[in-house]
């Protein structure tokens, strides 16, 4: 349950998506792209240091008989192996496709998963988890609640009013394709 204090921003701990290593379904489409099911190396490195926090391999996975019309990727990080399945479904107007993940936590279909979680309530925290939505890893978007409104005190506060921070841009990977000779 999100807590709100009077008025109406959160109150609480909060860690924000865009903080989060996010596996985007662009990324993911040029996996599925990608020919004769090459290996693509998923790479997140820390935007303040430039240190490499986050390492996956992802490649064409198998799909299962009971998902009809699903593509799957397998997605390999040191300690896990995660299949994920991709869907298409049509757009309400034009007659055009848009391509989701499935969660695999609450089976939802969204436009990126993310690969750490929150680990409470109570606590700043996150720990590496399996892939799954925003929602399932208990993460905020950072415009939630007001908490881009930035307000100075004082004679200039009321002079000047709030102003907004501007919106952080998600942790996208860098990805680069492993080559392996054919001998």
């Amino acid at each position: 349950m999100v807590r709100q204090r009077r008025e109406g921003r959160f109150c609480g701990c909060r860690i924000n998506c865009e903080t989060i290593p996010a596996l985007p379904v662009s990324i993911v489409q040029q996996v599925l792209a990608a020919f004769d099911d090459e290996t693509h190396l998923l790479i997140w490195r820390n935007k303040w240091d430039g240190q490499v926090e986050e390492v996956a391999k992802i490649n064409r996975g198998v799909v299962p008989r009971c998902f009809s019309g699903a593509e799957a990727v397998e997605v390999r990080r040191p300690n896990s192996v995660s299949d994920l399945y991709v869907f298409r479904r049509p757009l309400p107007r034009n007659g055009g496709n848009d391509t989701f993940l499935e969660c695999p936590v609450c089976n939802n279909l969204r436009r990126a998963l993310y690969g750490w979680a929150s680990a409470g309530g109570t606590t700043r925290t996150v720990y590496r988890s399996e892939w799954r939505c925003r929602e399932c890893a208990g993460l905020r978007y950072a415009s939630e609640g007001g908490a881009l409104l930035v307000g100075t005190r004082g004679l200039v506060g009321r002079i000047l009013g709030v102003a907004h921070a501007p919106r952080p841009k998600p942790w996208l990977p860098l990805v680069s394709p492993i080559f392996v000779p054919r001998g």
